[in-house]
């Protein structure tokens, strides 16, 4: 009776695990396709997923190095300064992009001085390097759509 008890319950976890498989798998369909008609499409929409990834970036980036303490000002200064940065680029300010980013790593710094300041600043670099390598990347014809 007992070990029948507890079978049942492992069968029934084993079957809530796979069901969890299959949303991940079927959501992770869509983001590639999402992320593949972007790329393709390029311009607005190839930046658009650039900065909505670099958002949920500093998202966990904030998760990790602040260790879920609320801080909505040091988010705050790492969205803005990676969105403003890639607009930049996108335009074709490459030094203005580049000073933005620097800039907004100098403010994180300062926003975060009593909490983790170093690794909360270095998070602007860590996402906002490679979000305006891949925007100048796809910007490059002809070879850019296929590069990214």
């Amino acid at each position: 009776m007992v070990g029948e008890i507890s079978e049942r319950s492992l069968i029934e976890r084993k079957l809530q695990q796979d069901g969890d498989l299959r949303v991940r798998a079927a959501s992770s369909l869509v983001l590639v396709a999402l992320a593949l008609a972007a790329s393709y499409l390029g311009g607005i929409w190839f930046l658009g997923l650039i900065i909505a990834i670099g958002l949920v970036m500093a998202w966990e980036w904030g998760q990790v190095v602040r260790r879920n303490e609320r801080v909505g000002s040091i988010f705050l200064g790492h969205c803005a300064t990676i969105a403003a940065a890639a607009v930049l680029l996108f335009i074709g300010q490459v030094f203005w992009s580049l000073a933005v980013l620097g800039a907004g790593t100098l403010a994180v710094a300062i926003l975060a001085i009593n909490n983790r300041w170093l690794p909360s600043a270095m998070g602007v670099l860590y996402i906002g390097l490679p979000a305006l390598g891949l925007i100048w990347l796809r910007s490059a014809e002809p070879a850019g759509p296929l590069a990214v």
